[in-house]
C-alpha cells in the first residue's frame, strides 16, 4: 500500500528535487504519523483519527497485536487485574481507534486491502491516461 501512495503522490511532482523533498519530509514524519515511534495513545484524539486514514497505521497496529498477544496472556495469568492488560492494550496502541471505533485485526486487514486496490486503480487510470497522451502527441504516424 505505501509503495502504490508514493507512486500516486510521484505523479503530481514535476522536477526531482521536489520528490526528493517531499520523500525526505514524509520518511521522517511517516513513523509519527502510524505510531510507530511512539504510541498513539500518546497523542491527541484528532491527530489518532487522521493517523487511522493512513494503511501503515493498520498495518503497525497489527504487527503490534501480532507481537504482544503472548505477553498479554502471560500478563494476565500472572496479575489478577484485567483492567492493566486493557490499560497496556491502550498504552500501546494495540487496538486502533478509528474514528470513536476500535477495530480489529480483520477489519484493519480489510482496509488495507481496499487502500491497495484503491491506489491500483487510480495509478492505472493515471498510467493510462499518461501513456494515451504520450502515444497520441510524439508517436503520429506520418503519411
Amino acid at each position: 500500500s505505501a509503495s502504490l501512495i508514493s507512486v500516486f503522490i510521484a505523479e503530481f511532482c514535476k522536477t526531482e528535487a521536489t520528490l526528493s523533498a517531499l520523500n525526505g519530509i514524509s520518511s521522517a514524519m511517516v513513523g509519527f504519523i502510524i505510531g510507530a515511534y511512539m504510541p498513539l495513545s500518546m497523542m491527541p484524539s484528532g491527530f489518532q483519527y487522521v493517523s487511522a486514514l493512513f494503511p501503515g497505521t493498520h498495518s503497525a497496529c497489527m504487527f503490534k497485536e501480532f507481537l504482544m498477544t503472548n505477553t498479554l496472556e502471560e500478563i494476565s495469568k500472572v496479575v489478577a487485574i484485567p483492567q492493566i492488560v486493557e490499560s497496556l492494550k491502550t498504552a500501546f496502541s494495540i487496538e486502533l481507534n478509528f474514528f470513536g471505533i476500535n477495530i480489529q485485526a480483520n477489519m484493519m486487514a480489510l482496509y488495507i486491502f481496499a487502500t491497495i486496490v484503491l491506489f491500483f486503480v487510480l495509478n492505472m487510470v493515471i498510467y493510462k491516461r499518461r501513456s494515451t497522451f504520450i502515444d497520441s502527441k510524439h508517436f503520429k504516424r506520418k503519411k
